[in-house]
């Protein structure tokens, strides 16, 4: 049975991470980091479980760090998440070097897509589109 989007993640500590930091943002503004948190996430490690792993563990870091050291929580996640993320890859490509078969990036199917969503894809297939084009020659870029 595939797994979508649409389907929240399991945050099992969130609830109680929301009430102690009420002071630092509204609940609604930090369920709104999620998808994105989870996007960069699954971008980056190609898992589904992993990215919502690394996602739980920089909510729990944020919990545990002092509300007067971050000025913004939005670049504070998404910096440690990236960091997380890193670290996983690190750690994961040393269990790849063991496994023999080839490694291929779970499918993400995904329901609904809200604008912010699809404008984010576009980017990021535009940004994707550059990089191939200058890896390629003049006339490599010609013949495509």
């Amino acid at each position: 049975m595939p797994v979508t989007a649409s389907q929240p993640a399991p945050f099992y500590f969130l609830g109680a991470i929301f009430k102690r930091k009420a002071d630092m943002q509204d609940n609604a503004d930090i369920e709104r980091l999620r998808p994105r948190l989870f996007g960069l996430a699954y971008r980056m490690l190609g898992s589904r479980l992993e990215a919502e792993d690394v996602v739980q563990e920089a909510f729990l870091r944020w919990h545990r760090a002092g509300s007067e050291e971050i000025r913004s929580v939005e670049a504070w996640l998404v910096t440690v998440l990236s960091r997380l993320c890193l670290d996983r890859l690190r750690a994961m490509q040393t269990e790849r070097q063991r496994y023999v078969g080839p490694w291929l990036p779970e499918p993400l199917l995904s329901v609904e897509q809200s604008p912010a969503h699809t404008s984010e894809l576009v980017s990021d297939l535009s940004m994707a589109l550059l990089v191939v084009l200058q890896r390629l020659s003049a006339e490599e870029r010609v013949g495509s």
